[in-house]
């Protein structure tokens, strides 16, 4: 008897156990939709909104939201506006977002302009972001040929046949549109040999030894093909 008495008190437990643990669940399934809604009505207050329904969608798709967020919130900060929709199409992409707007932000800060193309084309190809913009920021000094190079000098031939040796110092700046696919550096002093090569067969070997500004011209103002950009160059001829 008391057996059966035990059963029933037990039974009539069942349903407070049963709606006590439908709560619990209710209240922690309901934690992340109202901190997802402060989150919107944080970004809408600051100017750059996240709005619920684009949060629910992050969620559906296994997108960090609040991440996306974050880095909105701080391109907004910096005086960029990027749509919510990019950052996660980049973000889907497998893209690093973060590492994305700080090089946007930086190149900005600088005067230069870093479109989101291309920093995407660049992250999305396993570039190294910071590296890539600091290029672009601080031009560098490279000599062609190479100090590794066989021949230190560039062998070239005047207008009037003379046989010269040239040697080039170069200030260069990367150009980021233009890193994806866009050859090494080795491209650029092949570029810059046949450049110089061209330049002295159109002036005689006086002109050339009196004055260099047309090989330099031709090197700061021609297209290299390669992400280097020319802007400063000097040249130095020997006959040979």
């Amino acid at each position: 008897m008391d057996a059966i008495l035990d059963n029933e008190d037990l039974m009539s437990l069942f349903p407070a156990v049963l709606a006590a643990l439908v709560a619990v669940v209710i209240v922690l399934l309901g934690i992340r939709p109202l901190r997802d809604l402060r989150f919107a009505w944080r970004t809408r207050r600051a100017g750059a909104p996240v709005h619920f329904v684009e949060i629910i969608g992050m969620r559906l798709r296994r997108i960090d939201p609040i991440r996306v967020g974050e880095c909105r919130l701080r391109a907004h900060r910096a005086g960029l506006d990027i749509p919510t929709a990019t950052l996660e199409t980049h973000a889907l992409a497998g893209g690093r977002i973060e590492a994305l707007v700080d090089a946007i932000i930086t190149m900005r800060e600088t005067g230069l302009d870093l479109p989101f193309s291309v920093a995407s084309a660049l992250d999305l190809a396993g570039r190294d972001l910071s590296s890539d913009v600091a290029s672009a920021i601080e031009p560098r000094k490279v000599r062609t040929p190479t100090i590794e190079a066989r021949d230190r000098r560039i062998r070239a031939t005047s207008m009037d046949g003379t046989p010269l040796g040239v040697r080039v110092e170069s200030t260069i700046r990367v150009d980021l549109s233009r890193v994806v696919g866009g050859g090494d550096l080795d491209a650029f002093h092949r570029w810059v040999e046949r450049t110089v090569i061209s330049a002295c067969e159109r002036e005689p070997r006086a002109s050339l030894l009196a004055d260099t500004s047309a090989l330099e011209a031709a090197l700061t103002t021609a297209d290299s093909g390669t992400p280097w950009r020319v802007e400063r160059a000097a040249v130095r001829i020997d006959s040979v």
